[in-house]
């Protein structure tokens, strides 16, 4: 296996010449010159995108443009190890998803010892976008989006062999784990907030917690279980500049696991959009998406059922704001979050799915 990446120094014309021969794009020729671009951080990364030229025989299936996207330094602890599952999705799960809804990955690495982790990704800046943060993509290209999401929510849709190729299937206890963490990290969370938080959604906190046994049982009775992307934000999305020519991909799977389809378009939706823009799309989407489903051979899933995994999403959804803060994210990440979850919790009416409301 190849050592992982710290530093964009170490793609020398030599290793990225072995690397895309490997991959199956450089059957001749070799890389001359890798020039840097662009560098930056998210939260959870270091990314510096990379501009390849090649001698006079490469292929032109070769790239011209790579992303490379390693650990950031000084992670919290809470987050170190963080890049594992994205090298596990790209190495073992990616071959199993349409191509077209992928951007191509050429190396993918992780040190256990080390904790670190580097993605060679195709950049594909020249063809596709995204809105600016927080600024919500135009209707058509929140559909697509969806739409992806159905198409691959649909190709694992309590396939025979999920649990053995993904990961063991949500279990009463695996699903109290979650949370007994939620009861432990709700008093701290609650007391950190202070004033700044009123006392009816306070009180949510504390019903969600005593209603934990009930919205298990919920949980583990939802019908379909699948691969989730759960970090599905419009912004892991990358839209084609022409839509007639190219596909929309989705990109960060950091956090991919198997668990219902809801639970992404919730985060998409509800913990992303302030209520007129739900207002506007939160229907429309849904539908699309359930219709979407069935096209692709889903049965035994009937509307109701897909409104009510929703809603029991957008209930999941209050514990993102407070994983975001004990993982100590910027309160630029989490404080909106709690804000339009809340919004969401409550326009939904989803207090009555706690048992007690």
């Amino acid at each position: 296996m190849n050592e992982v990446l710290t530093n964009a120094e170490q793609v020398t014309p030599t290793w990225l010449t072995d690397v895309l021969r490997k991959s199956g794009c450089l059957p001749q020729g070799h890389v001359t010159k890798v020039r840097q671009g662009k560098e930056f951080q998210t939260p959870v990364s270091q990314v510096v995108h990379l501009e390849i030229d090649y001698s006079p025989n490469e292929s032109i299936a070769a790239p011209s443009r790579l992303f490379l996207k390693m650990t950031k330094p000084n992670l919290q602890e809470e987050l170190v190890g963080i890049g594992e599952k994205e090298v596990t999705f790209y190495r073992t799960l990616a071959a199993r998803i349409n191509p077209s809804s992928l951007v191509r990955c050429f190396d993918a690495v992780y040190d256990e010892q080390e904790r670190q982790f580097h993605l060679l990704l195709e950049d594909l800046s020249e063809t596709h976008t995204q809105t600016e943060w927080p600024i919500p993509p135009i209707r058509h290209h929140c559909e697509i989006a969806i739409d992806s999401l159905a198409n691959i929510h649909a190709s694992w849709w309590n396939h025979a062999q999920i649990s053995e190729e993904i990961g063991p299937l949500p279990s009463p206890e695996s699903v109290q784990k979650g949370f007994q963490w939620m009861q432990k990290t709700v008093p701290d969370f609650l007391d950190f907030l202070g004033d700044r938080i009123s006392t009816e959604r306070r009180a949510i906190y504390e019903q969600v917690v005593v209603a934990a046994p009930e919205l298990t049982n919920h949980i583990i009775a939802q019908k379909g279980r699948t691969l989730v992307h759960n970090d599905s934000h419009c912004w892991n999305f990358l839209f084609p500049h022409d839509t007639d020519k190219d596909t929309i991909r989705i990109i960060d799977w950091q956090g991919w696991d198997i668990g219902v389809g809801t639970d992404d378009l919730a985060y998409m939706i509800a913990l992303h959009w302030y209520p007129e823009r739900r207002g506007q799309l939160e229907q429309d989407l849904l539908k699309r998406y359930h219709s979407q489903l069935l096209r692709m051979g889903v049965t035994s899933y009937d509307w109701d059922d897909c409104w009510r995994d929703y809603r029991l999403s957008v209930v999941r959804n209050i514990s993102i704001p407070m994983w975001q803060w004990n993982a100590k994210l910027g309160p630029w990440i989490w404080w909106s979050h709690l804000e339009r979850a809340m919004l969401a919790f409550e326009d939904l009416g989803c207090v009555e799915l706690l048992g007690h409301g």
